[in-house]
C-alpha cells in the first residue's frame, strides 16, 4: 500500500505544480492583455 500512497504524492504534487503554472501564465497573459488595452 505504501507504494499506492507514493505514487498519488507524486501524482498531486505533479498536479499542483502544473495547476500553479497554469495559474501564473494566465496571469501572465492577462496582465499583458490589460498593458495592451491600456
Amino acid at each position: 500500500m505504501a507504494l499506492v500512497k507514493r505514487t498519488l504524492q507524486v501524482a498531486n504534487q505533479a498536479r499542483c505544480k502544473f495547476l500553479d503554472w497554469r495559474k501564473k501564465r494566465l496571469q501572465d497573459k492577462l496582465s499583458e492583455t490589460q498593458k495592451k488595452l491600456k
